[in-house]
């Protein structure tokens, strides 16, 4: 589901660049043994095939996923819309959790850029985390408070109401790795199954499940 050494490396408060070579040999013979390995995006596979490059052929890509039972272009956003206040206004989205590499403070520093260019935009950031605090004070500085919402966590069972109330999904990682991205954003799936157009930043792997579906920029 990650990189360990990857992590590892950024995290200088547990010592991370002491361990990182380590991390990456216990990773090298972990991954030589194994009889087959699950990667959870391309990006996860090539940093696994730079490890250990003679398990190529032992490696499955099973990336995450959503129910399309729950999410749906069918479902119906508009009590989500009245309760917030919304109206006919564009809206666009971000469910996560507010961790410093899934880039929420990016989308507040791009919201003057947008509203030059459609000042009745509205953004919705829901969730919660230990980044929060710092966007609501970002939201409160830069005086963007009448243009992006931040209603907190909510329940899973309400979070297609939430992506169906939206126009766009939006992703905009603050991700660095020599390996590109190594995850599977479970935001962008459900966006797409909710047939909402999704945007993301352009790096290295993050993009493909956008590709596949042609559903995003």
């Amino acid at each position: 589901n990650g990189a360990m050494s990857e992590e590892f490396r950024h995290k200088p408060a547990l010592g991370g660049p002491l361990l990182y070579g380590t991390l990456r040999r216990w990773e090298s013979r972990s991954y030589s043994r194994s009889d087959r390995l699950i990667a959870i995006s391309r990006g996860v596979e090539h940093y696994i095939k730079d490890l250990a490059p003679e398990v190529g052929g032992r490696i499955t890509v099973l990336g995450n996923g959503i129910d399309p039972r729950e999410f749906h272009p069918a479902v119906d956003g508009a009590a989500v819309r009245r309760e917030r206040g919304w109206g006919t206004a564009p809206v666009g989205i971000f469910v996560s959790a507010f961790r410093p590499w899934h880039g929420a403070h990016k989308l507040v520093e791009a919201m003057p850029f947008v509203l030059r260019r459609r000042p009745d935009f509205k953004l919705a950031l829901v969730g919660d985390g230990p980044e929060r605090p710092r966007v609501a004070a970002m939201v409160e500085r830069m005086a963007l408070q009448d243009a992006i919402d931040l209603p907190g966590a909510i329940a899973p069972a309400q979070v297609p109401f939430w992506v169906a109330a939206a126009t766009v999904g939006l992703y905009y990682p603050d991700y660095h790795s020599r390996y590109g991205f190594l995850f599977d954003p479970i935001k962008i799936h459900e966006y797409m199954a909710c047939g909402k157009p999704t945007g993301t930043i352009r790096q290295r792997f993050l993009g493909d499940a956008l590709a596949e579906a042609d559903a995003g920029i």
